[in-house]
């Protein structure tokens, strides 16, 4: 891929991205450019070895035929509430 180092790239509020460190090949993102962190809709979430969590994503929204399994370290722990405050 060639650097865009120094070049602003337009986006729109919703892009497709990868997360290859989660074997996620492609999964819809919504774009927040103020925002200091981020989430990712997870089910079946479930400790794992020592520090690591277990969980499945479904990258096509309202498609619970298509899953991927994955597991990764603990970084940190949050409560996490929706934008109406649930």
């Amino acid at each position: 891929m060639a650097s865009n180092k120094g070049q602003k790239i337009s986006i729109g509020w919703q892009e497709w991205v990868s997360l290859p460190g989660l074997k996620i090949p492609a999964i819809k993102a919504k774009i927040d450019t103020g925002a200091k962190t981020s989430s990712l809709h997870a089910t079946n979430i479930q400790p794992a070895k020592k520090n690591h969590v277990k969980f499945t994503v479904h990258p096509i929204q309202r498609n619970k035929a298509i899953a991927i399994s994955c597991c990764c370290p603990i970084f940190d722990i949050r409560n996490v509430m929706s934008s109406n405050g649930h």
